[in-house]
């Protein structure tokens, strides 16, 4: 025992700081206790969640709910909310943007959902934010994150030499495979550098239900609040220069947001940002789920994680489009997914079934007045009957329901016309390109499926009217639709004609929710803050950091590795 030597395993404080400790041993025990401490030389990074990732609680109490103030509102950890019995009134009162805040809280009364590693308390998971995360959805990853940043290189006592981390090997010798490029690689030389950094692993959730620009001005004071805290426990400011944000679907807005100049002005506070399946332009899947609800992914059955993910996404916002309205008809931060005026400006939402060529509504590069904003064609975004089912704004003279919804839009159209493509400089990103396993809504479709023509006929047309001149007639107006996409397009003010359509299954590629048109767009807008923009097949949105993603994985920590090349 006299030369054998035994590494103290690192453990964390209530705080999220590492300590070590070891036993007291008999005089004739000689065996070496070895600590191999964390450099004190620090790049928090942050994790950003998408839309519905972050756990909400009420400001206020809802009576009708007998919810008090403090009241989890989304917390689809927490099986037992019950939220698929829910009706659109009572999701309309839980899920208000106006009464809902973040919470960032580990423990509710003697419940928790969240299961750090076994070196890290509760408290200390709690002290790194990740309480304001959905666990099943994120947990994984985090726990993985703050493993293998810290570890790309290893000291074996044994031998004594320095060796790299079998999780950065294949970095180093083959690298990731980028199609029709050289693979991405490591030097031994970058681990190196890396290793005299400690990355402890934060996440911050924010209010998906309001604006991202607020969400994004919150994102960028938690990152001055976590530099701080680093420089304060080290007591010098140069222990914590600087962090890497990484992000998740609409996180990557949000954090676009927190770096802009004209918003978060959070740039100089972060070394890089490494985005993920972010809708950079929008997505029509936005405008599909508003009109007929929140599909369930087909998700394996052996993988029950994602199946509660899919679950309770669509269980709490809605499986119709009457309950998705009544929570994202008046939510800035959901309207501000939807696609934007560099989307598809030639047009985006098509009528097919009746000509030969699929008939486009004419958006004039302005998807929010031609679609968003219009109330009475079928094809409409938002069917004004469902916007207020808990009579919110029935008594409220200063402002109707459709008034509470045009509020929020006008904020998603001035916040994108804000946020151009703007990018931090130091930016890298990976997408979705499956169309094969994971077709997406590049664009969305509406198809004919009948014509009834029952009872007199409308002075305006006879037998002899073209199905083409039905149709475009057709298109003014809306007398009947379901929340599950189908709609009849009636004809004049007679319900005795119709056209029904239904809308057809997406066919693109992408993640199952962003199509590769908007994932693609960094680099094609920014290129010169894009470092490295990689497409891949096989991941879909919900699941896109499930630790089983290797490539993903791979992707995260060269990216880190990188990024941290501009650390002194």
């Amino acid at each position: 025992m006299k030369d054998a030597i035994h590494v103290v395993p690192t453990t964390y404080d209530d705080e999220g700081f590492p300590v070590w400790s070891t036993p007291l041993t008999p005089s004739e025990n000689t065996k070496r206790a070895l600590v191999l401490a964390a450099p004190d030389q620090v790049i928090p990074v942050i994790f950003v969640p998408g839309i519905m990732g972050s756990n909400l609680k009420l400001v206020n109490g809802v009576q009708a709910a007998e919810l008090a103030a403090g009241a989890p509102a989304w917390r689809p950890d927490n099986a037992g909310l019950g939220g698929a019995m829910m009706s659109a009134a009572a999701r309309q009162r839980l899920l208000n943007p106006k009464n809902t805040t973040i919470d960032t809280r580990i423990t509710i009364g003697k419940d928790h959902w969240v299961n750090p590693p076994a070196n890290m308390s509760l408290k200390a998971a709690e002290a790194r934010g990740w309480g304001s995360v959905f666990w099943k959805s994120y947990g994984d990853f985090l726990t993985h994150l703050d493993s293998v940043l810290n570890a790309p290189c290893f000291y074996d006592p044994n031998i004594d030499k320095v060796l790299i981390n079998g999780a950065f090997q294949e970095l180093v010798s083959t690298g990731i495979p980028v199609r029709g490029q050289s693979n991405l690689k490591l030097e031994r030389t970058e681990l190196e550098h890396m290793s005299e950094y400690w990355f402890p692993v934060h996440a911050v959730g924010y209010n998906w239900l309001q604006s991202n620009e607020d969400a994004g001005k919150y994102l960028a004071s938690e990152i001055r609040r976590i530099k701080a805290l680093y420089q304060k426990k080290f007591k010098r400011p140069e222990a914590c220069q600087k962090v890497v944000v990484i992000t998740h679907s609409m996180g990557g807005l949000v954090t676009r947001a927190a770096v802009h100049p004209n918003m978060g002005g959070a740039a100089d506070d972060v070394w890089g940002v490494i985005h993920g399946v972010m809708p950079a332009l929008g997505a029509a899947a936005a405008y599909k789920r508003m009109r007929t609800g929140f599909e369930k992914d087909d998700v394996p059955s052996f993988d029950i994680g994602r199946r509660i993910v899919a679950s309770a996404t669509q269980a709490f916002v809605g499986n119709n489009g009457r309950d998705v309205t009544a929570v994202l008809g008046h939510a800035p931060g959901g309207l501000q997914l939807l696609p934007n005026t560099a989307y598809l400006p030639e047009g985006w939402l098509k009528i097919t079934g009746v000509e030969s060529q699929p008939y486009t509504v004419p958006m004039n590069s302005n998807p929010y007045n031609s679609i968003y904003r219009e109330q009475n064609k079928w094809w409409r975004l938002i069917n004004p009957d469902w916007l207020d089912p808990a009579m919110l704004f029935v008594k409220d003279k200063a402002k109707t329901a459709w008034d509470s919804f045009d509020t929020a839009l006008t904020q998603a159209e001035n916040f994108h016309a804000k946020l151009g493509h703007q990018y931090h400089p130091n930016t890298y990103s990976f997408y979705g390109n499956d169309g094969a396993h994971h077709p997406s809504y590049a664009t969305v479709t509406w198809e004919k499926a009948s014509n009834m023509y029952q009872g007199d006929i409308s002075p305006l047309f006879n037998w002899h009217s073209t199905d083409v001149k039905l149709m475009k007639e057709g298109l003014a107006y809306n007398k009947a639709e379901d929340d599950r996409g189908h709609t009849g397009a009636h004809l004049g003010t007679s319900t005795s004609q119709a056209i029904n359509f239904s809308m057809t299954e997406p066919v693109e590629a992408g993640d199952g929710t962003v199509p590769s048109i908007s994932g693609a767009a960094p680099h094609q807008f920014a290129s010169s803050c894009v470092r490295v923009q990689l497409s891949l097949t096989g991941i879909d949105h919900q699941g896109a950091y499930s630790t089983s993603n290797g490539t993903v994985m791979d992707f995260v920590a060269y990216s880190v590795c990188k990024i941290a090349k501009d650390a002194p």
